[in-house]
């Protein structure tokens, strides 16, 4: 499964195409996407975060190290989606800062570190399209065995 243009690492700049592709304009204006650092708890929409160090706050450029995602909608009729909820698609936990919003998390796995697959950021795009359009039980069910192998 790709969709951004091309495979392999995803930049900011590619995240947003993807999100213009897939998302309504009223959705992609609630996505965030920013390091990790900057989770924000009670933000009401999306957080696609990059799990690496910030060092361009100091001037030097980084590619970041592996993107993920978060969701809230307090309107939502899906209580998971209301209280939040994080995404990895290695299925790993989510790092200290995240967790203590004690979000719900999705336990799939559709990548694989031993395969040294670089698609999670179009994991989150999708993963997004599906909690926008309230179908989070929709990804699960399309997605849940795609690997089917537990690395933790």
């Amino acid at each position: 499964l790709i969709i951004a243009d091309s495979p392999g690492e995803t930049s900011k700049f590619d995240l947003e195409q993807i999100l213009k592709k897939i998302l309504n304009k009223s959705d992609y204006e609630k996505v965030k996407i920013d390091w990790s650092s900057t989770f924000n708890k009670d933000f009401n929409g999306a957080q696609i975060l990059n799990l690496g160090d910030n060092r361009a706050l100091l001037g030097l450029e980084i590619e970041g190290s592996h993107w993920v995602a978060s969701f809230k909608n307090i309107n939502s009729s899906d209580q998971s989606l209301k209280d939040g909820v994080y995404f990895d698609s290695y299925g790993l936990l989510p790092p200290a800062n995240v967790e203590s919003a004690e979000f719900d998390y999705t336990p799939i796995h559709l990548q694989s570190y031993a395969l040294k697959e670089n698609f999670c950021g179009q994991w989150c795009c999708l993963f997004l399209k599906y909690c926008f359009d309230d179908d989070l039980p929709g990804f699960y069910s399309k997605f849940n065995n795609l690997l089917n192998i537990d690395l933790r």
